[in-house]
């Protein structure tokens, strides 16, 4: 949901969220991805998980991409085109 209340006193829905992932091949002790001040999702780099004016936003497909090839399949057969968020794995 949004983090601020819109005109109704509700919430919206809203495009970003986040994701624990913990386990073995797992790059640990890290936050990757981000917002500014306006609460919007930033870019960054896949490999490193830097900040990245050249970067990417991270989404769930990417995510799944790297826990696929985690668990040793090729993310390309699954999720053509999806780049592989490699910052999350060691």
């Amino acid at each position: 949901r949004t983090p601020k209340y819109n005109g109704g006193m509700g919430r919206d829905h809203w495009p970003y969220g986040s994701v624990f992932v913990a386990g073995s091949g797992v790059r640990g002790n890290q936050r990757l991805g981000g917002t500014d001040d306006d609460l919007l999702a930033t870019s960054i780099d896949f490999t490193t998980g830097a900040p990245s004016s050249t970067g990417d936003i991270v989404a769930c497909e990417n995510v799944g991409a790297a826990l696929l090839k985690l668990g040793g399949v090729d993310p390309a057969e699954h999720l053509p085109g999806v780049q592989v968020l490699d910052a999350l794995l060691r």
